[in-house]
């Protein structure tokens, strides 16, 4: 089974919702919340890095996949190159390398670090001349609780102006980074570059990862944890590699997999998307070369005249020899080649496979898988949760509920020669874990639901985005308060025709107000007018004391918000209806004015339901 996440897990309480498509899972969990902490004194350093390279994205685009013919040797039948192209995981808080990507599990014990002290606001153009003066290149251990300055050297907030921080991992000076990396020198003002020459055997090729950190002089920021630490999180800044069988590729052994006519130098600053190559040649030759023969075995299941390895078979192991490669568009000459004996005949195989016009994305995980079939059938999911600023983007709110959730699943199917299409999928599962995947659920209650029915919802998803919900299990107390109110299950009005809590309510007796009191989910309106102004007119705005003159601290006549004196009951020009601030998750959703843009309509969802206001 496949898992790709949808959140990432950062307390105790985990919650997941896997979407099935054939074999094919979504994992979700909860969030957490932290307070500022203003630090002072010694500079301490919080690492986090990312939980794996993916193996499987949450989105996947149509040009993330792609199929080219290689040649072979023995002059046999066709095969072919399967290129697929994925993410890589959220980060999560902290955890050397020899040709292994680097994951929380094994981040180095030490990292290179460069800083710059600076007032005003930062600028990459004008940091161009600026000098690396509060660190260079320093190396920076773990300790027990914090990360701190090796060698007995000390760093220390400045008190004012900002510091920005330059990471990186591993130390050029590491016996992992095998001589390969090289930090730009300490008179060269401006953002500090590396330098990365891979080494030619996957295995001595260190996962280079990068993190940058910006803060106040006196400690504080939002790059400061809530134990004072400077929080750096890094990330990948190579390609990795990685190659593995295909559909219906004979069992056998390999012996050699090797990558050349490709760039194998270039240099990076750090914190930037970009690798350049200039003035170096695209002639490198890089090989992996296993300790012992990669035995690929008989998938023979029920059929022990299968003579095919299981798809999806490592030829080179992530736990041994990835490729870790300089991002870049691959060139006119540059190979992938597979050295391998079959099982069926002992005949030794030299697979080719031109890579020109490929490109090798930074950070991001290149999977080559070699098939005989050249067409590939892929299922794929794409979610798309808009938080519109109202949460964290991996933040799953106490109700377990969100709104706007968009799905997209469909059957991608590439082909040799052909354009990349896509087909409905012929079923689909909707379930949730509450112990980090482990065992799945499945209820009428929970997972992702459309907004609107669809007469066919796997065609409409395999076409575009369905827009939806999602509703996970409420943490307890949020549950325990919802049992204080009177839910229907039709609730109030409907989004055609809203409640409207002024007609309809019997105890306003049709007058407006400040504030208005809903105990039932469901779809609501109001009119535009000031306060109880629908029906007093003027007595709702305009001073009607005795007292003469008019106080100082009273207004004859209340004002807009321009500032005006209000002349009329009803409010006008309005454009538009937001929400400004809620106290309750998602407790109010789908504001907007009607047509006549005269009344306010909004949504209390049913699962969101909760005391609170907004």
């Amino acid at each position: 089974m496949q898992h790709f996440n949808l959140f990432r897990s950062a307390c105790g309480l985990i919650v997941g919702m896997s979407v099935c498509v054939s074999a094919c899972f979504v994992s979700s969990c909860t969030d957490d919340t932290f307070s500022q902490h203003r630090a002072t004194g010694l500079l301490l350093f919080d690492v986090e890095v990312p939980a794996d390279w993916s193996s499987g994205p949450t989105r996947v685009d149509d040009e993330n996949i792609s199929i080219r013919k290689m040649s072979e040797s023995a002059g046999e039948k066709p095969l072919y190159l399967v290129t697929e192209i994925t993410d890589v995981d959220a980060a999560v808080s902290e955890a050397v390398t020899r040709g292994t990507p680097v994951t929380e599990k094994n981040f180095p014990a030490s990292f290179g670090l460069s800083a710059i002290c600076y007032t005003g606001d930062w600028s990459d153009t004008d940091a161009a001349n600026w000098p690396v003066n509060f660190a260079y290149n320093l190396k920076v251990e773990k300790g027990a609780t914090s990360w701190y300055v090796a060698d007995d050297k000390k760093l220390n907030w400045v008190g004012s102006g900002s510091i920005r921080f330059f990471a990186y991992s591993p130390h050029s000076t590491d016996e992992a980074a095998h001589g390969s990396i090289a930090h730009s020198l300490q008179a060269t003002p401006g953002i500090p570059a590396l330098t990365y020459e891979a080494p030619g055997s996957a295995t001595n090729q260190p996962d280079l990862m990068v993190a940058t950190a910006t803060c106040g002089g006196n400690g504080t920021g939002a790059d400061v944890n809530a134990n004072g630490q400077v929080a750096l999180q890094f990330k990948h800044v190579l390609t990795a590699i990685n190659v593995k069988a295909g559909e219906n590729m004979l069992a056998g052994k390999i012996t050699k997999v090797s990558i050349s006519g490709v760039y194998g130098k270039g240099s990076h600053k750090i914190g930037s998307d970009k690798w350049d190559t200039t003035g170096n040649s695209a002639n490198a030759t890089f090989t992996a070369t296993p300790r012992e023969a990669i035995d690929l075995p008989q998938d023979k299941g029920d059929n022990d005249k299968n003579l095919n390895t299981k798809p999806g078979t490592d030829i080179i192991k992530d736990n041994e020899c990835t490729f870790m490669m300089i991002p870049q568009t691959l060139p006119d000459g540059a190979k992938l080649t597979v050295e391998f004996t079959d099982s069926l005949t002992n005949t030794s195989r030299k697979l080719t496979a031109e890579l020109k016009g490929t490109v090798w994305p930074v950070g991001k995980k290149v999977t080559y898988s070699i098939s005989s079939s050249g067409i590939q059938i892929k299922p794929l999911i794409n979610i798309t949760i808009d938080r519109a600023g109202t949460y964290p983007a991996q933040m799953l709110p106490m109700s377990g509920y969100l709104h706007n959730v968009d799905l997209e699943a469909y059957a991608q199917v590439v082909q040799v020669g052909h354009d990349t299409k896509r087909a409905p999928l012929n079923g689909f599962t909707v379930q949730y874990s509450m112990n980090e995947g482990k065992t799945w659920n499945e209820s009428d209650d929970y997972g992702w639901k459309p907004k609107a029915s669809q007469s066919n919802l796997f065609e409409s998803m395999a076409k575009e985005a369905v827009a939806g919900s999602l509703t996970l299990p409420a943490q307890q107390s949020f549950a325990d308060l919802q049992t204080d109110f009177t839910i229907t299950d039709s609730g109030e009005g409907t989004e055609e025709k809203p409640y409207d809590l002024v007609k309809e309510n019997p105890i306003g007796k049709g007058e407006s107000a400040n504030c208005y009191i809903v105990n039932n989910h469901g779809y609501y309106t109001f009119p535009l007018y000031y306060g109880n102004a629908k029906t007093k007119n003027k007595e709702a705005y305009v001073y009607h004391g005795t007292a003469s003159p008019v106080p100082k601290e009273v207004l004859p006549t209340l004002v807009d918000y321009k500032n005006e004196k209000i002349t009329s009951s009803d409010i006008k020009g309005a454009e538009d209806a937001v929400i400004v601030w809620q106290d309750s998750p998602d407790l109010v959703t789908d504001v907007r004015l009607n047509e006549a843009k005269n009344a306010v309509i909004f949504r209390v969802p049913r699962q969101t339901l909760n005391q609170g206001n907004a």
